[in-house]
């Protein structure tokens, strides 16, 4: 997969760099409800090719989450520890 589609698909969805995948799918569903062509109050040919990119931004997405390859090293969990987590594990009792 290219980045540069996975980059252009974050980007119509209106990400950030890091998500989770609740992030993506709450951010999925308020677009479509915005966009989907039975709900939309734009012209209907523009609300159909506004969710038809939508949901192909999502599933592209959503594809590269199925196939990603997970590090489960300690040093990989270390990085997605918050703020507090890393200064006790850092600092905290011993």
């Amino acid at each position: 997969m290219r980045f540069e589609a996975l980059d252009a698909a974050r980007e119509l969805l209106g990400l950030h760099d890091r998500i989770s995948l609740q992030e993506l799918k709450d951010q999925y569903r308020n677009l479509m409800k915005k966009w989907h062509p039975d709900l939309c109050q734009d012209d209907p040919e523009v609300c159909a090719e506004q969710a038809r990119r939508i949901t192909e931004a999502y599933d592209l997405i959503m594809d590269y989450i199925a196939n990603y390859k997970y590090s489960l090293t300690p040093e990989e969990a270390a990085m997605q520890l918050s703020g507090t987590e890393w200064w006790m594990h850092r600092f905290g009792p011993k």
